[in-house]
């Protein structure tokens, strides 16, 4: 599978963690040319689409305390200097959501076209951690005391109710996204949020040693998934995320009652006859 990472704006200076995972059967360079470098980011006031020479003259215009320059000549840049100002520029960029989901149903139109499914890509969102919902509060000053959605709450349900799953390892967080928790029973859940949510983890590994131990290499919260280790088995966890995504240091248990396998007996006289419809004949008389 294929993920890609941003940073998209939430409520002033807050910006939320996005994950949006590809299937296998899509090539890194389907997703770059026709999805990743139709986006457009946001630099010195200009809408830049999101190509990687682009990115290197924003890196440019930040280093250099410049003004944006499409026309200058990076040609002659070292592979060492066009690494440092994508760097720079991939620390600084945001996106807009409403740009990503425009640009994904573009690309979803495309997929049967490639003999592929239009849901082969899931949108993971960081429920908890740097960068998460949990910078969204649901109420604010000014609705604190009816305890009702403020305007950063909003938006947290709005991104959640777009999400698949979810990034935390929080029970409480788990509880509330498969909709367990008293203070927003399931119905509700469902009227705000659309579907329940699995919880995943992952590493967030800085460093090379860090990569596959959870939390950067500081806790044991390890996912467990019960299906194939390929998108198709991901997706399982998006139709049963109670049963099919298990987060701990040990697999969970086995279930009690498992089903191995189905057999079915069909009569060898079965036959399906198609109807034939009949064509309804109108008199000149009739009224429409």
């Amino acid at each position: 599978m294929w993920s890609l990472d941003w940073r998209i704006f939430g409520d002033e200076d807050v910006s939320i963690n996005l994950h949006v995972i590809f299937s296998e059967k899509l090539t890194p360079t389907a997703i770059r040319d026709s999805f990743l470098e139709e986006l457009d980011v946001s630099f010195q006031g200009h809408s830049i689409s999101c190509k990687k020479n682009n990115l290197i003259k924003i890196g440019y215009a930040e280093v250099n305390k410049g003004a944006y320059n499409a026309n200058i000549n990076i040609d002659d840049l070292t592979e060492g200097a066009e690494q440092k100002y994508l760097k720079t520029a991939l620390r600084l960029i945001t996106l807009n959501f409403r740009n990503i989901k425009d640009e994904l149903y573009n690309f979803k139109k495309k997929l049967p076209g490639w003999g592929m499914n239009k849901d082969s890509y899931a949108f993971l969102i960081a429920a908890k951690g740097h960068g998460s919902l949990d910078s969204l509060q649901w109420v604010d000053e000014l609705t604190k005391d009816e305890q009702e959605l403020g305007r950063a709450g909003n938006i947290r349900q709005s991104l959640l109710h777009h999400a698949d799953a979810c990034f935390t390892n929080h029970d409480g967080d788990r509880e509330f996204c498969l909709g367990l928790n008293n203070a927003c029973p399931s119905e509700e859940y469902l009227n705000r949020f659309n579907s329940f949510k699995a919880c995943v983890w992952g590493s967030d590994a800085h460093e090379y040693k860090n990569l596959f131990h959870p939390s950067n290499g500081t806790t044991k919260d390890y996912t467990w998934i019960k299906a194939d280790p390929t998108f198709e088995g991901f997706k399982q966890i998006l139709f049963e995320p109670k049963y099919r995504a298990h987060i701990g240091e040990n697999a969970p248990p086995p279930p009690p009652k498992s089903i191995d396998k189905l057999t079915f007996s069909i009569d060898r006289k079965l036959s399906v006859k198609k109807e034939r419809r009949r064509k309804r004949r109108f008199s000149s008389k009739e009224k429409f």
